[in-house]
């Protein structure tokens, strides 16, 4: 009788959890289909802390991703990956217009791996993670711990199990997806988990579980398929003694990002200009007066062709919250400043070799 029993529970057991697992599989499903549709996000942003603020702009392209920090308690910054290199730009704290140094690297910059990248929220790279939201999910470990709501706004919350850091670190993961908006995460949290021992696994247990929010969703018009896409306009993520919060100002889905966004600006007067290698080793050379003029205008007078063809092929970019400022005669204005710049200079160029010369 009790051998009976035993063997009824085990494949009442064994059909929960293939269940749970077909479930989990439909789930991963409709939450890469939702993040693959979104090719391309241009975000204007403010960050909250307990300690600081910033405001800036944050985009991603494919594989190429940008950050610009335009105000800060810690001053400006500047980092982007254009696909094959990245670069990592740190300005003069006391007189932010002077570039102190620029770093290229075949790396992703550090400063576009940090927590409050959208990226972390939706899921596609995780902070203190070897994999993505994806990859969790697919993980034998994953199971739905519970199911609430009616068609069209279900929400599910997923124990994601224990998964190593890159450190070696221990942590456990949950998320919650909700139906409405493409099997999004809504919340997702880590605890630090384990018995590991030392002075660093112990100051994150005293820190304890780092939990993201994501609220205040929008449906924002996708130009590839003339439908909508929610995304959240804020989010914010908690742990023990502090926390943050990223609210989202403006938001363009979908709309290509300039080539020359991805490109570092011109380096001032004594900027360092360091290379680094795969291997560790770097070359750093210091950018002189003479050079100056030159750069700043090529990169200037590409980025006004670029941004012409741009517009000639795809029309004028639709704010989601716009404030009513003409910005397009802005820009065409900017645009031919620029190209009269250019033309300025090269002929002010040419005099002064041919004068050379005499």
């Amino acid at each position: 009788m009790i051998r009976s029993c035993l063997l009824a529970l085990s494949v009442a057991m064994s059909l929960s959890l293939a269940a749970s697992a077909s479930q989990i599989g439909d789930l991963r499903a409709r939450y890469l289909e939702t993040v693959s549709g979104i090719v391309s996000l241009d975000l204007q942003f403010t960050l909250q802390s307990n300690s600081y603020t910033e405001q800036g702009r944050w985009a991603r392209d494919g594989e190429r991703q940008l950050l610009v920090v335009r105000e800060s308690d810690f001053g400006p910054g500047w980092a982007a990956f254009d696909g094959v290199k990245g670069h990592q730009v740190t300005f003069d704290p006391e007189r932010p217009e002077r570039i102190r140094e620029i770093i290229a690297s075949p790396a992703v910059p550090l400063r576009l791996r940090e927590a409050y990248c959208i990226d972390t929220w939706l899921g596609t790279r995780l902070k203190d993670s070897r994999t993505d939201l994806a990859g969790l999910l697919a993980s034998a470990s994953a199971r739905v711990v519970s199911e609430d709501g009616d068609n069209g706004h279900k929400t599910w919350v997923i124990d994601l199990g224990e998964h190593r850091t890159p450190g070696g670190r221990l942590n456990h993961w949950s998320v919650t997806l909700a139906e409405r908006y493409g099997c999004l995460p809504v919340e997702m949290a880590a605890t630090p988990a384990g018995e590991e021992s030392g002075a660093a696994h112990a100051t994150l247990r005293d820190v304890g579980t780092f939990r993201y929010r994501l609220s205040d969703w929008i449906a924002i018009p996708d130009p590839l398929t003339g439908g909508d896409k929610w995304l959240p306009q804020k989010m914010e993520s908690t742990y023990k003694d502090g926390g943050w919060k990223l609210i989202l100002k403006s938001i363009r889905l979908n709309s290509s990002v300039l080539d020359a966004d991805f490109r570092p600006p011109a380096p001032t007067v004594g900027t360092q200009l360091i290379t680094e290698t795969v291997a560790g080793q770097r070359t750093i050379k210091v950018h002189q007066q003479d050079e100056l003029l030159e750069e700043y205008v090529q990169q200037h007078a590409a980025r006004a062709a670029e941004e012409t063809r741009r517009l000639e092929t795809e029309g004028a970019a639709i704010a989601v919250r716009g404030d009513g400022f003409p910005w397009y005669a802005l820009r065409w204005g900017a645009m031919g400043s620029l190209i009269v710049a250019a033309v300025a200079y090269a002929v002010r160029r040419t005099r002064l070799q041919a004068n050379s010369r005499e």
